[in-house]
């Protein structure tokens, strides 16, 4: 679904472990691929808070973007 939806150019978040697919990369936050892609990475092993947090900050911050409120 993520390969689908950056290349259709839809806003795409994606959750990745620490050791992700190799597509993916190892540090990257975005995709040179796809432009609209943004990664999500675990940073603790069985911690997926390090990924969920940040996922949940930048959806916040994008339905503002966009006059919409998450209730």
């Amino acid at each position: 679904m993520a390969h689908l939806a950056g290349a259709l150019g839809a806003p795409t978040w994606v959750l990745l472990r620490q050791a992700p697919d190799w597509r993916w990369g190892l540090h990257a936050e975005t995709s040179s691929e796809y432009p609209f892609v943004h990664f999500f990475r675990k940073t603790r092993a069985g911690d997926w808070t390090s990924a969920i947090e940040p996922l949940c900050h930048a959806l916040s911050e994008y339905l503002k973007s966009q006059s919409l409120v998450l209730r």
